[in-house]
């Protein structure tokens, strides 16, 4: 959720933090952390960890908006 945040100012600095994408980073980035030893991922390199997930976060975003229509 964290670097989420800070994703977003640097990329964004004068929007707002969109709160919802950065919450559902942090879910799939938590769920995530339950299939691999000790739950915490030491990348070898900048972004990888992200690469992994991002699939799982562009599903979660889908069925959330499914579940939670605006």
């Amino acid at each position: 959720m964290i670097a989420s945040i800070a994703q977003q100012l640097l990329e964004h600095p004068s929007q707002q933090i969109d709160m919802p994408k950065a919450i559902a980073m942090g879910v799939v980035s938590g769920g995530y952390a339950c299939f691999y030893h000790g739950g915490t991922f030491y990348e070898k390199e900048s972004g990888e960890k992200r690469k992994k997930i991002e699939s799982f976060y562009n599903e979660y975003l889908i069925q959330i908006q499914k579940n939670y229509p605006q």
